[in-house]
Order: structure tokens, then C-alpha cells, then sequence
């Protein structure tokens, strides 16, 4: 939040983009009778503390401030909420994400979630928050996604990829 405060006091700053997540939009207690989840959307902060969802919590309760922050002091902020971000790393050790499918694929976790869940490349990811930049109709909230799968079809591929790994099954 210092960060939207310090751009607010920046007359040069036009525009903030921030980096949220979907985790922000899709734990709810009445995820299932939504279809699709859009940019309106927001995760219960309740649902998270009862599943111990932390990350989400974060995610939800940082993103809110932000618009908070954002209204209060009249600055242009857009929020890019990519899914389960893929693809080439920069530094040598494996984002949480990635970590958590190398936990399936190395057998250290005993059973993969029971649901689906939207996949995007970082270079699209990349894309968005350059656009989310750049375009003036750029506005609000902006999903970033591409492909959704559940977690049996993403565990089915990586074992025919994968047939030597102990990778979970259930």
C-alpha cells in the first residue's frame, strides 16, 4: 500500500498495475453454482480461514486494500489475476507453483485436488500487465487464463510424459 500512496504523491504516475492472482476470485462457499467466474468476483475471506487457504486470504485481502487505497486517492489502478501461472523460470529454484506440480510428480504429496484449475504461460501473463500498461481502455479487473483442466487430466498427462516418476494417483 505504500507503493499506491507514494505514486499518489508522483504527479508523473498515470497508471498502476498490480499483480493479484485468481486466488482472489474463485474461493467461495458457492463456487459451484457460479459458472463462469468473472472479474466481479471475489474469494470469502471467511471460506479462506476455514481451509486454511492463506494464500488466497493474502491475495483477497491485499488486492481489496489496494482498491481501497486506489478510490480513496483517485489513482488508475488495473489488476491482472492470472491463474496457475506456467512456463520458463528465471531464477534457478522452481516458483510455488511449479513446486506444487513437482509434489505430484515426485510423490511427496499423497493425493492431487479434486477440481479444475485455469493454466496461463508467463509470456502471456507478460502480455497482459504490458497491455494493462499501455491501453487506456485498460480497466479494472483483468483475468488472465487460458487453458482449464482438472487436476486428473493434468496428472494423466504428466504421467504418459513422465511413466518413471512416482507420480500420485488419487
Amino acid at each position: 500500500m505504500n507503493v499506491l500512496k507514494s505514486c499518489k504523491k508522483a504527479k508523473s504516475v498515470k497508471r498502476v498495475v498490480l499483480t493479484s492472482s485468481c486466488s482472489s476470485i474463485r474461493y467461495r462457499y458457492d463456487v459451484q453454482q457460479i459458472d463462469p467466474l468473472n472479474e466481479s468476483h471475489w474469494s470469502d475471506t471467511e471460506y479462506c480461514k476455514q481451509y486454511n487457504l492463506w494464500y488466497a486470504y493474502a491475495k483477497t485481502v491485499a488486492e481489496k486494500e489496494a482498491w481501497s487505497v486506489a478510490n480513496e486517492s483517485g489513482i488508475n489502478l488495473v489488476v491482472v489475476n492470472p491463474s496457475y501461472v506456467v512456463g520458463p523460470l528465471l531464477a534457478p529454484q522452481p516458483t510455488s507453483t511449479i513446486q506444487k506440480i513437482l509434489e505430484y510428480v515426485n510423490g511427496s504429496v499423497e493425493e492431487y485436488p479434486n477440481m479444475a484449475v485455469g493454466f496461463v504461460h508467463i509470456e502471456d501473463v507478460v502480455a497482459a500487465h504490458i497491455l494493462a500498461m499501455e491501453k487506456k481502455e485498460a480497466a479494472g479487473r483483468l483475468i488472465c487464463s487460458s487453458t482449464v483442466a482438472h487436476w486428473s487430466d493434468v496428472i494423466q498427462m504428466l504421467k504418459s510424459k513422465y511413466p518413471s516418476y512416482p507420480i500420485v494417483d488419487k
